[in-house]
């Protein structure tokens, strides 16, 4: 028999001991130190004709927010949702929390228009951030933003 079965075998017995451990002495002693949990369905995966529909129906299956994946095309290369869908989004769910995931290349060119149409948090990718100056920049336009 091959070593390396062996060894992956005793791996897993060991973290089906430490998970039944961990079950037995209260699984939230064991995520104490972590931030809590959120569940974030993604929008893209909607069917756009419905998105509303389908935005509400994630909601009452439990999710805790929903995250819009928005790419300019240019940082990544494919084009999807814009804040005119996040301001419509905002409209059909007044008290839905809207994940904004900007994959842009510019932020500070789309991040007041996703604060106008309803984000209720949006984030972008340090690396689109190539210098200081930019960074500066960003943080002036934004007083409440933390670079």
């Amino acid at each position: 028999r091959d070593r390396s079965i062996d060894r992956k075998q005793r791996d897993l017995d060991q973290l089906d001991e430490w998970f039944w451990l961990w079950l037995a002495t209260g699984s939230s002693m064991a995520a104490r130190d972590r931030p809590e949990c959120k569940i974030a369905p993604s929008i893209l995966s909607a069917d756009f004709a419905r998105l509303a529909e389908e935005s509400k129906r994630m909601i009452s299956c439990g999710a805790d927010w929903l995250h819009v994946d928005v790419m300019d095309g240019h940082f990544v290369p494919n084009l999807t949702i814009g804040a005119p869908v996040v301001k419509s989004l905002r409209k059909n769910l007044p008290d839905a929390f809207l994940d904004c995931h900007l994959m842009v290349s510019n932020p500070k060119q789309w991040i007041l228009d996703f604060a106008k149409a309803g984000a209720s948090l949006y984030n972008f990718h340090l690396e689109c951030v190539v210098s200081a100056a930019v960074r500066d920049s960003l943080a002036a336009s934004l007083p409440n933003l933390t670079i």
